[in-house]
C-alpha cells in the first residue's frame, strides 16, 4: 500500500494541533487546521484521481495523447484501474474498488477524460494539450462524489510538464459534513527528478464553515521505486469569518512546522521517509 506523507498528515495533523494547550493555538486555530485538512485532502484526492493526465501524457496531440493512458496509478491495489478508449479524444477511467489518499478508500466509478488542442498551442514550445475531466457516478466509501476539472498541459521540454489546473470536489466527510471544495494550481512536473511541485490557491467549505488556503512551492518526490518522500513546501490556512491563521512549513524531513496566528510554533511528526539529498 501506499500513502503521502500528506495523507498521513491530513489526519494526524488535526489530532495534534487538538491536543495542543491553549498557550500554543486556541480552538478557533485548531477549527481552521481542522478545515484546512479537508481542503488540503480534497485537493489532493482529485488531484490523484486524475494523475493519469499529468503522469502519463507525454505528446502533444489529442490521439496520440489517450492511447499513452495505460500507465499504472498511484491508487492501489494494482488493476484496481483500467481504462478505455471510448472516443477519437476520450478515454473513460474506470475505478474498481481503489484506494487512493487522505482515506479515500473503496473508490468506484467512472472519469471521462477529453483532449483537445489547448488554446494557443500552436504558439507553445512543444504544442499544449487541455483535458478535461468529468467523474461519473463517481462514489468513496459509498457516498456520492462529484469532481470536475480542467487542465491545460504544456510541454517545455522531453522531461517537464506544466499544468494549469481548475478543479472542483464535493464529497461528505466522515463526520458528516458536506465539503465543498475549488483549487486553482500550478503544477509542475519534472520526469527526471521524479518531482510534482504544487504552488496556487483553494477555497474550501466544511459545512457553514470556510477556509482559503494558500499553497506555496509544495513539492513530493519518489524514488525509482515510486515510494514517495517526505515534501517541502509551505500551506497556509485561513479561516473566513474568525480570521485565524495556520501555517503548516514542510523541509523534506519527517517534521513539519506549524505556526498560529501568534507565531507560535511547534512540531509534528510525518509518516514518510526522507529522500537522499532532500531534506
Amino acid at each position: 500500500m501506499k500513502a503521502t506523507a500528506l495523507a498521513v498528515l491530513g489526519f494526524s495533523l488535526s489530532t495534534l494541533v487538538a491536543g495542543c494547550t491553549a498557550a500554543t493555538v486556541d480552538a478557533g486555530e485548531t477549527q481552521v487546521a481542522v478545515d484546512g485538512d479537508e481542503g488540503v485532502a480534497a485537493s489532493v484526492q482529485s488531484t490523484d484521481l486524475a494523475s493519469v493526465v499529468f503522469d502519463n501524457v507525454s505528446v502533444a496531440d489529442p490521439k496520440m495523447a489517450t492511447a499513452q493512458l495505460s500507465m499504472p496509478t498511484q491508487l492501489w491495489p494494482s488493476g484496481c484501474v483500467t481504462r478505455a478508449q471510448t472516443g477519437p479524444s476520450q478515454v473513460t477511467v474506470t475505478f474498481n474498488d481503489c484506494t487512493g489518499p487522505f482515506g479515500l478508500v473503496h473508490i468506484d466509478g467512472q472519469e471521462l477524460v477529453t483532449f483537445v488542442p489547448a488554446p494557443g498551442a500552436a504558439l507553445a514550445p512543444g504544442g499544449a494539450l487541455q483535458a478535461t475531466i468529468e467523474g461519473v457516478s463517481l462514489t468513496a466509501n459509498g457516498r456520492p462524489i462529484s469532481h470536475s476539472a480542467t487542465a491545460v498541459i504544456t510541454f517545455p521540454d522531453s522531461n517537464t510538464r506544466a499544468v494549469a489546473w481548475n478543479g472542483s470536489w464535493k464529497r461528505m466527510n466522515d463526520l458528516g459534513e458536506m465539503v465543498q471544495h475549488t483549487s486553482d494550481l500550478r503544477i509542475s512536473v519534472d520526469l527526471s527528478t521524479n518531482c510534482r511541485t504544487i504552488n496556487g490557491s483553494a477555497q474550501t467549505h466544511v459545512d457553514a464553515r470556510e477556509v482559503n488556503t494558500t499553497i506555496t512551492g509544495y513539492e513530493m518526490c519518489h524514488d525509482a521505486m515510486g515510494q514517495e518522500g517526505c515534501p517541502s513546501g509551505a500551506v497556509d490556512h485561513v479561516g473566513v469569518t474568525s480570521g485565524k491563521t495556520v501555517q503548516i512549513q514542510f523541509n523534506g524531513t519527517a517534521e513539519a512546522d506549524v505556526t498560529g496566528a501568534r507565531g507560535d510554533t511547534f512540531q509534528v511528526p510525518l509518516v514518510c521517509t526522507p529522500l537522499p539529498g532532500r531534506g
